[in-house]
C-alpha cells in the first residue's frame, strides 16, 4: 500500500494562546507543573518548527512550536488529561496523553514525542496475511494495521492510497482464470471495507497482480 499526497500545503490554524507560557520556573505557581518535551524522528534527529497541538478535554489550549533543537515547553495546569497532537502533511499523525493529578509543589514533565515522516509513494506493507489461501475475506488479523493506515487518511484528507492485492497464485495463462478470479474478489473485499470505513472511493485504487 502506498500513499500518495496529492496537494502538498500547510492547513494548519493559528490559535491564540489560552494563557502565557512562562518557561522561568520563578515565574511558574508551585501548582502548576511545565511540560518539558524533545521532538525527534526515531533515529533521535530532532524534528524543528512542527506544531504541537495541546488540548484539555476537547479544548484546544495551545498550539507550540518546536525548536530549532526540537524542545517544546508549555504550562500545564493540574487535576488534567491533556493530548499532544501532531497532524501534519509532513508526518503521520501522532498522539500522546498525559494526566496530571493535585500538584503540591512545581513539577517537570518530559515527554518525547517520535515522528514518522510521509513521503509521496510511501510503502506500506501489512506484516500479517490479509487473506487466507483460497479465500477473499479479510483475516481480522490483519485489520490492526490496516486500520492504522485508515486512521492516517481520516486525520489528514490530502493523503490518498493505491492498493495491490495478490491471488494465491500468478497468473499466468487462461488456465489460470480461477486466481484471476479469487484476485478480483479479494479486489472487491477491500474496496468494500474502505467506504465501510468511510474513505471515498476517489481517495484509493485498489489493483491485482
Amino acid at each position: 500500500m502506498t500513499f500518495s499526497k496529492i496537494v502538498r500545503v500547510s492547513f494548519l490554524v493559528v490559535l491564540i494562546m489560552s494563557f502565557a507560557t512562562q518557561t522561568g520556573n520563578a515565574q511558574i505557581s508551585k501548582s502548576v507543573g511545565l511540560l518539558k518535551g524533545d521532538v525527534t524522528l526515531s533515529d533521535g534527529t530532532p524534528v524543528a518548527n512542527v506544531p504541537i497541538g495541546i488540548f484539555k478535554g476537547v479544548d484546544r489550549v495551545s498550539t507550540p512550536k518546536s525548536s530549532p533543537d526540537g524542545k517544546i515547553s508549555t504550562i500545564l495546569q493540574q487535576s488534567a488529561t491533556y493530548r499532544f497532537v501532531v497532524n501534519s502533511s509532513d508526518y503521520m499523525y501522532h498522539e500522546d496523553t498525559l494526566t496530571i493529578g493535585a500538584l503540591k509543589a512545581y513539577q517537570e514533565f518530559p515527554i518525547h514525542i517520535v515522528l514518522t515522516p510521509l513521503k509521496d509513494g510511501q510503502t506500506f506493507e501489512i506484516s500479517k496475511p490479509v487473506f487466507a489461501p483460497k479465500s477473499q475475506a479479510i483475516l481480522s488479523g490483519s485489520l490492526p494495521e490496516f486500520d492504522r493506515i485508515i486512521d492516517q487518511m481520516k486525520h489528514n484528507p490530502k493523503l490518498s492510497a493505491s492498493i495491490t492485492v495478490y491471488p494465491d497464485a500468478p497468473v499466468k495463462t487462461k488456465k489460470d482464470a480461477a486466481q484471476k478470479t479469487l484476485a478480483e474478489s479479494r479486489q472487491m473485499s477491500i474496496r468494500s471495507y474502505l467506504l465501510g470505513k468511510g474513505i471515498s472511493e476517489s481517495r484509493f485504487s485498489v489493483q491485482s497482480e
